[in-house]
């Protein structure tokens, strides 16, 4: 089942955020959105939500179970659930993936030209493979394809891997082990690596703000935090940090022991556990970190417009150096050969 697109989650998650904080009750919100929401899949998926609801389910339960939404709306939503915060946690997700569809679109934007250029010119080779077999010319791409039955095979190769790339990416996303390897190497490269941690270490801050500022046991409350990052990385450390945790460390002592966690990460954990204004401390370090977020957001987007000019720029080099060495340099040779006494 596909998920939500983002506009409609974001959408959606403000209506429920602005009815719960307004005193609503949540069976009605949802049955409500059942007969407000645009397509009959998320009309009944929202009808399903309601239903589950009115048997005494969680939220974030009957979430999971129409398997619509991301994994970070669900857990997020249980740890809003489970510090008294619902509400809250609904209006904050929904500014997320308002920033999130904000730059998605300037970066559609700024890509959409280079695109059509590129577009233009895997137009204009498969034109030329017809043309060359039509009127028996010689192969200036060097491909060896020509006329309609070579056309089809270029065809073929382009909508195949565009196929196979959307299918590795939609497979990416349920997060098999090599998605995780995947994500751990891209979590090497420079300048993407920190856009990934300072993501994951934001949600993990916000996450930390809403079930510390709550009676819950802090043995439960970590591993939600951790979880809601969203990185296996950090998730994983659950069960050393809890154990750590039952044995009378402190929470700065109990991150600092896995050596994952980042300094200024820990510098401020520290400072709010000596302050006993944790929750507060943590409140602000997400803030500064989604700052920091969506600035790298900015940056990513206009160097991924840049690659794929850059891109466009080398199919366009390759069809002008084809050209060149198998139509002109041949012709070349021959009236050098011809001029020679």
């Amino acid at each position: 089942m596909a998920q939500i697109s983002l506009r409609h989650l974001a959408e959606l998650l403000r209506r429920v955020g602005t009815s719960l904080r307004a005193g609503l009750d949540p069976v009605r919100i949802w049955q409500r959105e059942s007969s407000s929401l645009p397509t009959p899949g998320l009309r009944q998926a929202a009808a399903q939500v309601a239903l589950q609801l009115g048997q005494g389910q969680a939220m974030h339960q009957a979430l999971r179970s129409q398997r619509l939404f991301p994994e970070l709306v669900v857990e997020l939503i249980q740890v809003g659930e489970e510090s008294g915060h619902l509400a809250e946690v609904c209006l904050q997700l929904a500014d997320h993936y308002d920033t999130v569809l904000k730059v998605r679109r300037a970066f559609l934007a700024a890509i959409t030209w280079p695109v059509l250029e590129l577009a233009a010119a895997l137009g204009v080779v498969g034109f030329l493979i017809l043309i060359i077999g039509m009127f028996d010319l010689p192969d200036i791409l060097g491909l060896g394809l020509r006329g309609p039955g070579g056309c089809m095979i270029y065809l073929g190769v382009l909508v195949g891997g565009f196929l196979l790339g959307w299918g590795l990416w939609r497979w990416a996303r349920r997060g098999p082990a090599w998605a995780r390897a995947l994500g751990d190497l891209l979590a090497r490269v420079p300048g993407l690596g920190r856009f990934l941690e300072l993501l994951a270490l934001s949600r993990l801050a916000w996450a930390l703000s809403l079930v510390l500022n709550t009676n819950m046991d802090l043995r439960r409350a970590v591993p939600l935090a951790l979880k809601a990052t969203g990185r296996h990385r950090y998730f994983k450390q659950s069960s050393s940090v809890v154990q750590a945790i039952e044995q009378g460390r402190s929470l700065t002592e109990a991150l600092q022991a896995t050596g994952v966690f980042p300094a200024d990460f820990l510098d401020v954990v520290a400072v709010g556990e000596q302050s006993g204004q944790l929750p507060e401390s943590m409140a602000q370090l997400a803030q500064t970190y989604n700052d920091q977020v969506h600035r790298m957001m900015h940056i990513i987007g206009t160097i991924g417009a840049f690659v794929v000019m850059v891109v466009v720029g080398l199919v366009i080099i390759g069809m002008i150096w084809a050209l060149i060495s198998h139509t002109l340099l041949p012709y070349y040779r021959q009236i050098q050969e011809l001029s020679q006494p």
